[in-house]
């Protein structure tokens, strides 16, 4: 642990050391930088440390670099608590993606590649992301519907989706976690 400075952000930075098996290509730890002003209150629960943590081993796996995910939140939120910390209706939806990911990851069908599957939980959508210009983008946009038509769409690396199905699913729902935005 050790105090560091990221976009301008007094942090704390933790490194989590991984096993000696995987130190082949030099890297011997996984750091998580969060925010000093988050740091012994309720801002961020100690499990978004977690999906951190995750967030940045699958960047690491990928390889598509460090996210600095609490930095981000904590700059856009100008230092206060994400608005949706303290709705219940955000839980309960969020809850409900968290849900439907975790039945897709227990299923025996396929992940849907370019197309959708639907259930009695809801279905999955995953479509070719674009860029800011409009061109199709070899990564992909992952849209979760729940039975009841809430939608949420996140983005997949193309990277990610090389990895494992589980890593994949992991990678979902560690930016259904972080995300503040539903439609």
């Amino acid at each position: 642990m050790q105090e560091t400075e990221e976009e301008g952000v007094s942090c704390i930075r933790l490194d989590f050391h991984l096993p000696r098996e995987c130190h082949s290509n030099g890297v011997v730890s996984i750091p998580v930088l969060v925010p000093n002003g988050c740091v012994g209150t309720p801002m961020y629960p100690t499990d978004f440390i977690f999906y951190t943590l995750i967030e940045n081993m699958i960047g690491w796996l990928a390889p598509i670099g460090r996210k600095d995910t609490l930095v981000h939140l904590y700059r856009s939120h100008l230092g206060q608590p994400i608005p949706r910390s303290y709705s219940s209706d955000w839980h309960a939806l969020h809850n409900g993606f968290t849900s439907l990911i975790s039945h897709l990851r227990h299923s025996s069908d396929p992940f849907p590649g370019l197309g959708q599957v639907s259930g009695t939980f809801g279905g999955i959508e995953v479509t070719q992301a674009r860029t800011s210009l409009g061109d199709v983008s070899s990564d992909y946009v992952v849209t979760l519907v729940l039975s009841n038509g809430q939608r949420m769409s996140l983005f997949l690396p193309r990277k990610i989706a090389k990895l494992s199905r589980d890593f994949m699913f992991d990678w979902l729902e560690v930016q259904n976690e972080f995300s503040t935005r539903v439609r």
